[in-house]
């Protein structure tokens, strides 16, 4: 975070990584460590290998593929680590961000609705440092929507994107349905954890029907004796 300092000490990871066992940072001397994409923000000691710094506002951002290898000077081997990322995120934590898809129209008892990339542009502000869900705010008509036995099949978008709901059986109409992305990096010294409002309609066309809908199609299931018939040839 920016005005946080920073400091990384490789002895401690090469001593926990199995795969530089038999590697001693104790023999490591002057010139030892080298590095290799280092942000301009930082100061490396060779000695060491110690990485530390101050970021600002203007540092903001993510660093990617940060090497950092050692030589022992006993036997000449050297000792890479994986490389590794650095995020620099701003001082408060900034509103998340999306894009609300078209509206939508469909027939009378479709079944289950599943759009896939229907929210774009998802963003939590931080360079997707954090958790993040949508939360729906208002619908219009929610008598709009039910699942099987009329529970459930409200409008609902997923973290990725992705909207589903269920209209309930043989209703048809419209809903205006509005909705935010919340992320969880509070609100602390000002920070913004909730984008701005967006909504769409979802309309329930009654002049055409899919069938879907039903728990039990009509013809689906013939008993003989809930349909009058014998079940005889």
């Amino acid at each position: 975070m920016v005005n946080e300092p920073y400091i990384f000490t490789p002895e401690s990871n090469f001593d926990v990584l199995p795969a530089y066992s038999g590697f001693s940072p104790d023999v490591i001397t002057t010139g030892g460590y080298t590095i290799e994409n280092k942000p301009d923000w930082l100061t490396f000691d060779p000695v060491t290998g110690v990485l530390s710094g101050t970021p600002s506002a203007n540092d903001v951002g993510v660093y990617d593929n940060i090497k950092i290898t050692g030589t022992s000077q006993a036997d000449g081997c050297s000792a890479e680590m994986d490389p590794f990322q650095i995020v620099v995120t701003p001082e408060i934590n900034q509103s998340p961000t999306f894009h609300a898809g078209a509206d939508q129209t469909v027939c009378k008892n479709p079944g289950d609705i599943y759009v896939v990339n229907w929210a774009t542009g998802i963003d939590d502000g931080d360079f997707n440092t954090q958790g993040i869900k949508f939360i729906t705010t208002s619908n219009s008509n929610p008598d709009l929507f039910g699942g099987l036995l009329h529970f459930g099949g409200q409008p609902w978008v997923d973290e990725h994107g992705a909207l589903s709901f269920r209209p309930a059986l043989n209703a048809s109409g419209s809903a205006h349905v509005c909705l935010v992305l919340k992320d969880d990096g509070g609100t602390v010294g000002g920070g913004q954890d909730t984008s701005s409002e967006q909504c769409f309609n979802i309309t329930v066309d009654p002049s055409c029907d899919d069938g879907a809908g039903e728990i039990f199609n009509p013809g689906q299931f013939d008993f003989g004796f809930f349909s009058g018939n014998t079940g005889n040839a």
